[in-house]
């Protein structure tokens, strides 16, 4: 028989990479399921010959029908309330096991804890578990910060403010966790596997503010802000953008725990799973310039 896979968020930017590596790989698109919330977006799939499924975290039913006949599945993290957000991550693991998926690569974060300062790092702790009490072969990548953003720190006035420390981060471009987690689809371990996803290196916050200004040749420098001022600024921020309050907890505890180093775990994941070292920072800026300027367009 041959294998067939399913790529969860396959319209977003991280499923639509591993979805992309499967097929760079040699797997007939025929034998690919998109799985997105809005079909529409993946109207491209759709001519290349993959198989597109409509389906929601929130709707079991619709998960069961979009994994049928799947073997192995890409599950990425949903976008809601911590916690709540666990309950929609576990329906996505028991309808992979009653559609008789035999494993999946999850998107965890580093940290994943049950007292970790990052709300989403307590989400994917009792999503974890959630996934070891599912029954599944699995792969949970814990990835640390997404590289590609790490301009967006930077604010209007070219400051990276931090409250709690000048702490490490080990950012991990989105095509790194993407590789790393197709060649887990296609070859999976004999056992269940919690791995750290990083880059090559974990700069301090305030040498990401170097990096940056030596790049953009922006004046950019970094503050260690208090916690009480940067959750009043972070605070009046989510007002104007019509954040919810949970969104607001995520961002102040998501640049608290940058300021500890939660997500400072420098690995070897990457290379040993994809045979190649992952992309630096400043590797990543080289690739991809146009983030650069978008940080030249926002810094007044």
């Amino acid at each position: 028989m041959e294998m067939t896979f399913a790529v969860t968020g396959a319209a977003g930017r991280l499923g639509s990479l591993v979805l992309r590596g499967l097929i760079d790989q040699g797997v007939d698109p025929g034998r690919i399921t998109a799985i997105t919330r809005d079909a529409s977006r993946a109207a491209d799939l759709a001519a290349a010959g993959v198989q597109v499924r409509t389906a929601d975290y929130g709707d079991p039913a619709s998960l069961r029908r979009a994994f049928a006949g799947v073997r192995r599945a890409f599950i990425v993290s949903g976008h809601a309330p911590p916690m709540e957000r666990a309950e929609l991550h576990r329906n996505a693991f028991a309808a992979a096991r009653r559609s008789a998926v035999e494993s999946v690569v999850y998107t965890s974060f580093q940290g994943a804890a049950a007292d970790a300062c990052f709300s989403m790092g307590r989400d994917h702790h009792l999503s974890e578990r959630y996934l070891r009490e599912s029954g599944l072969r699995y792969a949970a990548l814990r990835n640390s910060f997404y590289a590609e953003t790490a301009h967006e720190l930077v604010d209007r006035r070219g400051v990276i403010c931090s409250p709690s420390g000048d702490g490490r981060v080990a950012w991990v471009t989105r095509s790194d966790i993407a590789e790393t987690a197709v060649q887990l689809l296609l070859h999976p371990g004999g056992g269940n596997e919690v791995l750290d996803v990083s880059g090559p290196e974990a700069p301090r916050l305030s040498e990401v503010a170097e990096l940056l200004a030596e790049l953009s040749g922006l004046e950019i420098r970094y503050v260690d802000e208090s916690c009480d001022d940067g959750l009043r600024w972070r605070r009046e921020e989510a007002r104007r953008l019509g954040l919810e309050d949970w969104d607001l907890e995520s961002w102040m505890s998501g640049n608290v725990s940058m300021g500890i180093g939660e997500a400072g775990i420098v690995s070897d994941t990457v290379e040993r799973i994809t045979g190649r070292a992952p992309m630096s920072l400043r590797d990543q800026y080289a690739a991809h310039p146009e983030l650069l300027d978008d940080l030249k367009d926002f810094v007044s």
